[in-house]
């Protein structure tokens, strides 16, 4: 989602050496919390489509943007912005939870062979205090649809090893990197808002597979006209299994979240697994959601 005219922009202090980042806040249009309470879902809905067509916001221009979004929640989520991942403010809670999504159709460009891919970078604060005491959670798994058979891997990475940074050759303040490793695995996710694209790897054992290496070289980009997109009525997803109404406090976000998906992404790169490596070519589904 991107910024509209009216929205304007508010410096948020950042700490662990990182530069201030922006959070973002419609002036005059639907405040979340307001349309939570009031529970006028069409009318948050009406904001959202106005400020999707809206042209990109620019960076703050009072300084560079951190490699983490340090918002206190409550505003419209705008894109790139929101692609970082959330601390600070009501994100600071232990109680938190924020991943990046990708499932998807593949072809090997040598052999035709046809392939599924499925990848979850799962961030998983476990106290208050930021990335210090942040664990990722890495679940990788790659499907062969003619023999029916998955290679599959879940691997924690160590606490508090999470680097997040601006990527090497920066060209936007909304580009990040993040990278994190474990006992036999890690991963680096890069994000380049221009021009719009998800470079990705992992490496890791399998679950199965006799525990054969994997290692994963991919790269998303954002394909029109689907771009990125709501999921949910008024880009928010009620957590409440079944919805019952109950347990829903907009003041700290619990039992809600933030829900988009890029529907389409134009995806290409290597998979290899057990010294094999196929090169590849497909579309992804990505979503980030927290």
């Amino acid at each position: 989602m991107y910024e509209s005219k009216e929205q304007k922009h508010r410096p948020v202090n950042e700490s662990e050496g990182e530069s201030a980042d922006v959070a973002r806040a419609s002036g005059t249009g639907i405040n979340r919390r307001k349309v939570l309470g009031s529970g006028l879902a069409m009318a948050a809905t009406a904001g959202l489509l106005e400020a999707i067509i809206t042209p990109p916001a620019s960076a703050d221009s009072n300084g560079q943007s951190g490699a983490l979004q340090k918002v206190s929640g409550h505003a419209l989520y705008l894109l790139p912005q929101d692609h970082k991942w959330h601390t600070g403010g009501i994100y600071d809670t232990g109680h938190f939870q924020e991943w990046h999504y990708w499932t998807g159709f593949f072809t090997d460009d040598d052999t035709g062979e046809e392939f599924g891919i499925f990848y979850n970078i799962t961030n998983n604060p476990s106290a208050p205090g930021g990335p210090s005491l942040w664990e990722q959670g890495v679940s990788f798994s790659f499907g062969d649809f003619a023999k029916k058979e998955l290679i599959w891997a879940h691997q924690p990475t160590a606490v508090g090893s999470l680097q997040a940074r601006r990527p090497p050759d920066s060209t936007s303040p909304d580009d990040f990197q993040y990278n994190a490793k474990g006992e036999n695995v890690e991963f680096t996710t890069v994000y380049r808002a221009e021009p719009d694209t998800w470079p990705f790897q992992f490496t890791g054992v399998a679950a199965n597979n006799g525990n054969s290496p994997l290692a994963m070289d991919l790269e998303n980009t954002a394909k029109s006209p689907y771009g990125y997109m709501p999921v949910g009525l008024g880009v928010f997803e009620n957590q409440n299994i079944p919805w019952n109404g109950q347990n829903l406090d907009p003041a700290n976000m619990y039992a809600l979240s933030y829900y988009y998906t890029g529907p389409i992404s134009s995806s290409k790169g290597t998979v290899t697994i057990g010294g094999k490596t196929r090169h590849l070519t497909g579309t992804i589904w990505f979503e980030h959601q927290w």
